[in-house]
């Protein structure tokens, strides 16, 4: 809150005229000081070798410059410059920040009363007690444990004694406190924070609810570092980190080589509130996901996915796994913390620790390694339990790839180009997919691995996790892509219908509701009109431009599954579990067709040129109907249990069908052959979509693969 009062171009200015690296650079090609982007990257190294090249020369004459530096876990240790001013924010204004932004929690400050204890196990710290002028005049406290037996009961008893409004300190600090705070006096009291402040490391789901747990009150993680102070910090409604605007300004470097405010990619940080060492577009290392604007309603810059330093691809013969999607398999009441390490295409070490002295670590150790065996194939495993994962003052780390591997990547730093079948573990319960109209994103519709409904989109050209557009305490069921590529419709079990704007990084309006799940959504050609059906048996038509609702689309009697327009968008086609297909007319809301069955109805896809529509039921059977006669054209039978999702072709020479066998089909539309068979899922194939170009087809499951298959087009007959 303390950046200059003179905005970004007054310290970009200030930044040319008094720091030796960026005015050399305006004697031959000089920097536009209105504009960021005209500035170059520069890395730790870069501040590191050329220290002095990088420190304002007018702010230096002056007395009261402050140093601190980085923690040197993943590299050598950068000293950082502060002018007072800075200081005053990091130190003071941080907390204040922080307090402000959780409901009720700044009432809790009262002067020269303890507000903030930080805790820390580096022997090399001293406990410290300071007033927090921006904090209501409360005390912040440092305490360092881990030193002995003695210190960590006097730390306790204090601790217990007090009201404690935030305890703050990297995660695996607390969870140590939280252990000594467990076994020692267990009569004599427990620390009852009002709220938990972590930062410095990476904040794991499984951590976070045994924080909770312990401490029975609320975790907010926020992004913090020397080089940036408080960067981001996690909404009162966790759906993401809100970055300090008025404080830092985010980019991200993608690996095409292009810097861009939102998407996936390494985090570029420019500090505006340093004006000693200025930080300016610096490269940290941390790999991130950004969109504008929050579930919550914040319209800023929001940090969705911060996995930092941690891989989020391991390559496997089985495929990529994002290694995330593991949480659950690994973590358990028995495992304190565990780390897993690639250190070569098939070659794996797990490293984990057991949460304490009754814990089996045989039975554990056979447990672990059968469950990396199954999800890793034919690569080597091995598995060994340890007294600690985490050293002293270090960094927690997850998931590990070997920088050296060739084959192996730490996901969106890889580059790696889909050309080949593509399969990937995403961890979460995929109930629906939908490709963006230029063929470089996926959109899936599900559950997340801790239980929350969450719409992601998918980077196909980095395989990565590009943008979480929603989390909600309901699964998701359906998605949709507007055919102009900025609208992307969501809902689920909650029956509330959300469109988000791709262009706006995702800002999410709610545009209408049914009476329970929705099981369909489908844009009309024109992007004009939204379709949605579901569990009320209704098939409901929006204006996407004001969410009004255009028109309500009765007949059937029992839940509709499934939506398809046909390509001029006149014409509406809805399957539904009554064992009937009805076609709509859009415009007016009559009924111009309807076919029957003999079995429920779970998936309808239109043929390219408008001629034949496509009908999956729960026989397993695809069934070809020719709109204008009413006749039944062909019948392809090839899967075991119910048909969850159909797909033509762009060129309309393949029709691709999935089941609840976990095969996905392609047939020959022309002449019924069956083209290709893909297997790798285990459940319910929920979602197909052909590639705009028709040369992939993705695929989704319940099981939480998604899959991107190369597709040949068959000759015509």
């Amino acid at each position: 809150m303390l950046a200059r009062p003179d905005g970004r171009t007054s310290f970009l200015r200030h930044v040319v005229q008094t720091v030796p690296y960026y005015r050399a650079l305006a004697k031959a090609d000089r920097p536009d000081v209105s504009r960021l982007e005209t500035f170059p990257l520069v890395s730790r190294s870069d501040l590191a070798e050329r220290r002095l090249d990088f420190l304002s020369q007018a702010l230096l004459t002056e007395r009261g410059n402050l140093v601190a530096k980085t923690s040197g876990v993943t590299g050598e240790p950068l000293t950082v410059f502060l002018d007072l001013a800075c200081w005053y924010d990091l130190s003071h204004c941080t907390f204040a920040t922080v307090a402000c932004n959780q409901p009720g929690l700044f009432s809790k400050f009262k002067p020269g009363r303890t507000g903030v204890v930080l805790i820390t196990n580096e022997a090399n710290r001293r406990q410290n007690s300071l007033i927090l002028l921006a904090a209501k005049g409360a005390l912040f406290k440092r305490r360092v444990i881990g030193r002995s037996h003695d210190a960590d009961r006097k730390i306790l008893k204090e601790l217990r004694s007090k009201p404690i409004p935030i305890l703050y300190g990297k995660p695996s600090y607390l969870d140590s406190l939280a252990a000594l705070d467990s076994i020692a006096d267990p009569d004599r009291g427990r620390i009852a924070p009002e709220a938990i402040l972590v930062s410095g490391a990476n904040l794991f789901s499984d951590t976070r609810a045994r924080l909770e747990r312990r401490y029975n009150c609320r975790v907010y993680d926020a992004y913090t570092s020397v080089e940036g102070g408080l960067i981001a910090l996690e909404c009162a409604h966790g759906t993401g980190l809100h970055v300090q605007s008025e404080r830092v300004d985010l980019e991200l470097l993608a690996t095409d080589g292009t810097v861009r405010p939102t998407g996936t990619g390494e985090i570029v940080l420019t500090n505006r509130v340093n004006w000693a060492m200025p930080i300016v577009r610096y490269r940290t290392g941390d790999q991130a996901t950004i969109a504008e604007g929050c579930a919550c309603g914040h319209d800023g810059p929001t940090i969705v996915a911060l996995p930092g330093r941690e891989a989020t691809l391991f390559e496997t013969d089985r495929g990529a796994i994002v290694p995330q999607s593991l949480d659950r398999l690994l973590a358990s009441a028995d495992v304190k913390d565990y780390c897993l390490s690639q250190s070569g295409p098939d070659d794996f070490q797990l490293k984990w620790e057991p949460a304490g002295p009754e814990t089996d670590v045989a039975r554990r150790t056979a447990k672990l390694s059968a469950i990396l065996r199954q999800k890793l194939g034919s690569a080597s495993v091995e598995v060994s339990a340890v007294t600690a994962i985490t050293r002293k003052g270090g960094k927690a780390r997850r998931y590990v790839v070997a920088p050296n591997d060739e084959s192996s990547r730490a996901g969106p730093s890889s580059g790696r180009q889909p050309s080949s079948s593509l399969q990937l573990k995403t961890g979460d319960q995929l109930c629906a997919i939908a490709y963006s109209p230029d063929g470089k994103t996926l959109a899936s519709a599900g559950k997340d691995r801790l239980g929350r409904g969450s719409v992601v989109l998918w980077d196909l050209e980095n395989v990565a996790r590009l943008i979480d557009i929603a989390h909600t305490p309901e699964r998701m069921r359906a998605v949709a892509f507007s055919l102009d590529g900025y609208g992307l419709a969501f809902a689920g079990d909650s029956g509330d219908i959300g469109i988000g704007d791709t262009r706006a990084g995702g800002a999410v309006r709610l545009v209408g509701a049914h009476r329970g799940a929705v099981l369909a959504l489908a844009f009309a050609p024109n992007a004009a009109l939204l379709a949605s059906a579901g569990d009320d048996g209704l098939v409901r038509l929006w204006e996407v431009e004001d969410g009004t609702a255009a028109r309500v689309l009765r007949g059937h009697r029992g839940s509709v599954c499934s939506l398809a327009f046909a390509p001029q968008g006149r014409i509406l086609a809805s399957a539904s579990s009554d064992r009937t297909l009805r076609l709509w007319d859009v415009g007016d809301g009559t009924q111009l067709d309807r076919f029957r069955s003999s079995v429920a109805l779970s998936a309808v896809a239109f043929s390219p040129d408008a001629d034949t529509v496509a009908i999956g039921g729960w026989d397993g059977a695809v069934r070809l109907w020719d709109v204008g006669t009413g006749a039944v054209l062909a019948t392809y039978h090839g899967h075991r249990g119910a048909v969850g999702a159909l797909a033509f072709s762009p060129d309309a020479k393949s029709l691709a069908s999935g089941g609840s066998d976990g095969i996905v089909k392609v047939w020959h539309f022309w002449t019924g052959d069956l083209l290709s068979t893909i297997e790798g899922h285990e459940d319910l194939v929920t979602g197909l979509g052909f590639a705009p170009d028709g040369t992939r087809l993705a695929s989704a499951s319940l099981d939480g693969v998604l899959r991107v298959s190369p597709i040949v087009s068959p000759l015509s007959p």
